[in-house]
């Protein structure tokens, strides 16, 4: 591996690729194995041509855990600011039928569609950057409307980790 810096290196240079991804079909108790196997906090949902569509991350996973209700049409962030602000946790019985229903329910019906997306020729700093703003722990990496790559907070440490020669 090339030593990268911060101003050259390239979202193609850390991203893992191809990423690990499901397709919209993909009943969610699938997707959790999936995600457990390869030890990832993150897969991009993809059409048949690979196109992306949204990303389920472990931050599902938890809200589902814990009751929270989606409110659509709104980012996850405020979805979970919503639920905890309104005063209405969740009741155990609720959130125990509501996480029966939803271990049902697949990929497609479950992902976040605003998703932290970066080009392979984005310069590292603009990825950081843009995942930092969007408060996003991975970014998928498309080309054209495919997705390509993956890229996470952990990938980002890599540079640090190098040495400079």
């Amino acid at each position: 591996m090339t030593t990268r810096t911060r101003l050259t290196a390239l979202a193609r240079d850390i991203m893992s690729a191809p990423p690990i991804a499901v397709q919209q079909d993909t009943p969610m108790s699938d997707v959790a194995k999936l995600m457990i196997e390869h030890n990832i906090g993150a897969v991009p949902v993809v059409t048949e041509s690979g196109n992306l569509v949204g990303m389920i991350t472990e931050r599902i996973f938890q809200a589902e855990l814990a009751g929270i209700r989606p409110v659509e049409g709104r980012s996850f962030q405020e979805r979970t600011l919503l639920h905890l602000f309104d005063g209405d946790l969740a009741e155990e019985l609720r959130a125990e039928q509501a996480f029966a229903r939803d271990r049902m329910k697949t990929a497609g019906e479950m992902c976040i569609t605003e998703v932290t997306v970066v080009v392979e020729d984005d310069p590292l700093w603009r990825v950081s950057n843009t995942m930092f703003k969007q408060h996003a722990s991975h970014a998928v990496v498309i080309r054209g409307e495919a997705a390509i790559g993956i890229i996470a907070r952990h990938d980002l440490l890599k540079v640090f980790a190098e040495s400079e020669e």
